[in-house]
């Protein structure tokens, strides 16, 4: 979403926003119907205590470290049960890993890989006779935006493996994780094709600086 504000007065400003919003299961059980849909807003906002906002001198960022950012993730899938099989739940594993060099305050860029185990395409081989991969590999193109305590991350991938039951090479992750101790991350991830959640889990991250 984007969000524009303009102050009227010390009292009194306009606001004007727009999103794109989408909702769905996560992947976590299949089949996953998920939702966009677009929204907007225009208001009026009064500040009961205006406060100043004092110009602060101009500092320049120059600690930039390079550094290694690791996330390991996991969780649960499940297939849904049919009039033949079912319902079975299998887990999803992996270690996601990038050399990142920050930019800025706030942006660090990085380019790394992935491995992770997905016991639901054992399920689905089991169900169709369709040769799939339960352990996958790709490379990514990292972006990572630190926001305070929070880091949200997202990548572009290639699968490295054949046989992964997508017919597109290129997939998406997506983690939103909260600084529980220096450099200790916990969130969540998200690996979508496209609009299409594939799974949703549990992550944990580290950032070990190189220099």
């Amino acid at each position: 979403g984007i969000n524009v504000s303009y102050r009227l007065s010390d009292y009194f400003y306009m606001k004007a926003s727009a999103q794109l919003n989408h909702i769905s299961n996560g992947g976590r059980k299949d089949p996953n119907e998920g939702m966009n849909f677009p929204g907007g807003l225009i208001s009026l906002n009064y500040v009961l205590n205006p406060k100043p906002f004092p110009v602060r001198l101009k500092e320049k960022f120059t600690h930039k470290p390079l550094g290694v950012i690791a996330h390991a993730f996991g969780s649960t899938r499940t297939a849904q049960a049919t009039s033949v099989f079912q319902a079975e739940s299998r887990l999803v594993l992996g270690l996601n890993l990038g050399l990142m060099k920050k930019i800025g305050r706030m942006n660090g860029l990085a380019i790394g890989g992935e491995y992770y185990y997905d016991g639901i395409n054992e399920v689905y081989h089991q169900r169709t006779n369709q040769l799939l991969q339960t352990i996958v590999g790709g490379l990514n193109l990292q972006h990572y935006l630190f926001l305070g305590k929070l880091l949200f991350g997202q990548q572009v991938a290639w699968y490295l493996t054949p046989n992964t039951g997508f017919q597109n090479s290129i997939y998406q992750r997506y983690f939103l994780e909260y600084e529980v101790k220096k450099n200790w991350y916990a969130g969540f991830t998200l690996k979508a094709h496209g609009d299409h959640s594939d799974y949703f889990a549990f992550a944990t991250g580290y950032f070990f600086k190189l220099n």
